[in-house]
């Protein structure tokens, strides 16, 4: 009788249980080897969206323990929660690796399995704080996946990226007129970003009729902007023109837009600029020589002359820098611009070097203003 008790006790153990636990922990230790392969694809493309991923898993393992402690856990619920997990462990794959899906759309199909999990009866067995901290983290997880860019890498199916497209043109705003060799930087930037760094390197030169080559971009818009600065540094024919900063919103996404710059010179009463504007064959040749005189009235002998009255200012082309810098006393009356020019001759015959000397004149500059000569060098055909 007393073996009665005891007949339970060394009853023959299944040998398929021991084989079967082994094999889920094996699967259970792949699952998990996979998911953390995947994270760190996340994070080799992003560390935000990342730390994103790695805080929805938490969030997910979290909101789970907590139904499962509550009892009578609604099976919907739990597999919603389940999926959402799955879901967010395999983003590294699903978008990273093989961009099935780009990063936005992915993580709007995370934030709505969550949102479904709970509304289906998990929000209901969560206690007071952890419906608190349930109902935050889904309201950051949802304004996150709105206003956050695109992380490097995250394109795919759905993308949500528009491409941006910025013509820029600059003008003198004392007279409206087209303003070359301006500099010109446009990127994308956060909303609250207000200010570039002036990376004169990055930065573009208007052509003569004050435009650049068209900006491209292709960013998320959301909470941000495209920022243009333009500016115009300091040489011989002007005084500089301090940096002005003007924004693009794109509150659609993308699009074509146009900004026009109008720049204000800083003040220079103390000089007078004459800027020169030159075309003409002579730049495309191979060697040439060219210099110029500006003189105060008429030029006073042959050109060189070593004695009698001398020019005012005398620069060769390498030395020019856009033109002249007349102090306002010498520029308040007529002057006269003599170049001399020896090179090939205009045009593809082979002739002897070709020398010309030219005289402009130039009326009285104000004080603290400007005149713009254009020429065209060498102004006359050779002979045959």
């Amino acid at each position: 009788m007393s073996n009665i008790g005891n007949s339970n006790r060394n009853l023959p153990q299944d040998p398929h249980q021991g084989a079967d636990g082994a094999l889920l922990g094996f699967i259970g230790l792949g699952v998990v080897a996979v998911a953390a392969w995947s994270v760190l694809g996340v994070f080799d493309s992003s560390a935000i969206a990342g730390v994103a991923t790695l805080f929805a898993l938490l969030l997910f393992g979290f909101v789970i323990v907590q139904v499962v402690r509550a009892g009578q856990a609604p099976r919907l619920s739990l597999g919603l929660l389940a999926a959402g997990a799955i879901w967010t462990a395999c983003s590294g794959f699903i978008v990273f690796e093989y961009h099935w899906l780009a990063f936005t759309p992915a993580a709007w199909v995370m934030n709505v399995l969550f949102v479904a999990a709970l509304v289906t009866g998990a929000w209901a067995r969560l206690e007071a704080w952890a419906k608190l901290l349930a109902g935050l983290a889904a309201a950051a997880l949802a304004v996150a996946t709105y206003v956050l860019p695109r992380p490097p890498g995250g394109e795919g199916a759905w993308d949500t990226a528009e491409k941006w497209k910025v013509d820029v043109s600059v003008v003198d705003a004392s007279d409206d007129a087209p303003l070359a060799a301006a500099r010109v930087l446009c990127a994308t930037v956060m909303q609250w970003e207000d200010t570039l760094e002036l990376a004169d390197s990055a930065a573009r030169t208007t052509d003569a009729q004050g435009n650049v080559d068209t900006w491209e971009f292709e960013d998320d818009n959301r909470l941000k902007v495209v920022l243009c600065s333009a500016w115009k540094n300091e040489d011989d024919a002007n005084a500089g023109y301090p940096v002005e900063v003007q924004l693009v919103a794109a509150p659609v996404g993308g699009g074509h837009y146009a900004v026009r710059f109008g720049l204000k010179e800083t003040p220079h009463p103390e000089v007078a600029f004459l800027a020169l504007d030159l075309s003409g064959a002579f730049a495309s040749q191979n060697w040439f020589y060219l210099d110029f005189e500006l003189w105060a009235g008429e030029p006073d002998g042959g050109w060189g002359a070593g004695s009698g009255q001398q020019p005012l200012l005398k620069k060769s082309y390498r030395d020019l820098r856009g033109g002249f810098r007349i102090p306002a006393a010498q520029a308040s009356s007529a002057m006269t611009l003599r170049y001399r020019y020896e090179g090939p001759a205009p045009g593809d015959a082979l002739v002897p070097p070709y020398a010309e000397v030219y005289t402009v004149p130039v009326n009285a500059v104000p004080a603290g203003g400007r005149r713009r000569l254009a020429l065209e060098i060498p102004a006359r055909q050779a002979p045959e």
